[in-house]
C-alpha cells in the first residue's frame, strides 16, 4: 500500500514540477482542462490523506455531492492537499477536518473546514501569496 502511494505521489510531484516550470519560466497561462467526476476526484484526495489524519487522531469526513469538475487535476489536487495539510497543522485537541463539495451555478465549490486556531484578520490578505 505505502509503495503504491509513494510511486503515485512521486509521479504527481514530477508532473507538478514540470507544470511549475511552465508557469514560471515559460510564463504559460493555460493548461489543458479535464472533465472528471467530483466523487472520483475527491475520493482520490480522501485516499491520500486518510491514513495521515488517522495517525494524527483527526476525525476526517467528506461530504461530496455528485457533480462534474473541469480542472487540471494535478494542480487542483495540490491545492487540496496543501489546504488539508494546513488544516492538519492548525487543529488542536478534539481535531476535526471536513472536506465538502457541491455544484454551484457556474461550476463546483469545495470547502475545507477545521476546528483549528484560525488566522489573524491582518494575515487574511496574504492568503493568496506563494
Amino acid at each position: 500500500m505505502y509503495k503504491i502511494l509513494i510511486v503515485e505521489e512521486g509521479k504527481r510531484l514530477e508532473s507538478m514540477s514540470m507544470k511549475l516550470l511552465e508557469l514560471i519560466v515559460l510564463k504559460k497561462q493555460y493548461f489543458k482542462v479535464y472533465r472528471i467526476s467530483a466523487k472520483v476526484f475527491f475520493q482520490g484526495i480522501e485516499d491520500k490523506v486518510d491514513l495521515l489524519m488517522k495517525e494524527n487522531h483527526i476525525r476526517f469526513s467528506t461530504i461530496i455531492e455528485p457533480g462534474e469538475l473541469s480542472i487540471e487535476p494535478d494542480l487542483i489536487k495540490t491545492v487540496c492537499l496543501n489546504l488539508l495539510d494546513n488544516a492538519r497543522k492548525a487543529v488542536g485537541g478534539n481535531a476535526r477536518i471536513s472536506l465538502k463539495g457541491h455544484p454551484v451555478e457556474r461550476g463546483y465549490q469545495f470547502i475545507i473546514e477545521d476546528n483549528g486556531c484560525g488566522m489573524e484578520k491582518n494575515e487574511l490578505s496574504k492568503i493568496k501569496e506563494a
